[in-house]
């Protein structure tokens, strides 16, 4: 676990140098922006990596919603921090087959329905706003375990043929007064 904070910003544009690396995990809880900045140009290099987890606490992710060419084979994304916006490069992740949001308060997540290979969705605390959850025709095709720990969701909706692979769904916190539909 790198925290950015406390690394120098050379020793962060220099983990671009570990081409073979396939796991990070950095936080940035009071990093400046500058540093966060530099590790978005690094994470572009490190072209094998293959999980990526960047925790901001309460803080901000907004960093990332900048264009950025995300590593071709990543296959999990675990993102802790405020995004509001789904970043476009999501679209991107044709190989992501994982991805944990906490805290991302985002309102959309077409972007992510999108993606072929997803099968692990994990919505915790505040990582979708919204209080119905639609999944779109044709949305999520792999889509096989959904974890939903979303206190002010009242409402999950899956329309025709949306993740018709679904094995499991998890919710917690959440009193969907509408049910599932």
């Amino acid at each position: 676990v790198v925290d950015l904070k406390g690394t120098s910003t050379k020793a962060i544009e220099e983990l671009g140098e570990l081409s073979q690396l396939r796991k990070l995990s950095v936080t940035t809880f009071g990093a400046a922006k500058g540093k966060c900045t530099a590790f978005c140009k690094a994470l572009v290099k490190l072209v094998s990596l293959r999980s990526v987890h960047v925790d901001a606490g309460w803080g901000t992710l907004e960093w990332l919603g900048s264009p950025l060419s995300p590593p071709p084979l990543l296959r999990s994304l675990k993102l802790i921090g405020k995004l509001q916006v789904t970043p476009a490069w999501f679209g991107s992740l044709t190989q992501l087959v994982k991805i944990y949001l906490r805290e991302s308060y985002l309102k959309d997540l077409q972007i992510l329905g999108a993606l072929p290979q997803l099968m692990l969705l994990q919505l915790i605390d505040n990582a979708y706003t919204g209080e119905k959850l639609t999944f779109r025709t044709g949305a999520f095709p792999s889509l096989r375990k959904l974890v939903s720990q979303e206190y002010k969701l009242t409402e999950m909706r899956f329309e025709e043929d949306a993740s018709p692979h679904m094995e499991s769904i998890h919710i917690d916190q959440s009193q969907l007064k509408s049910g599932i539909i």
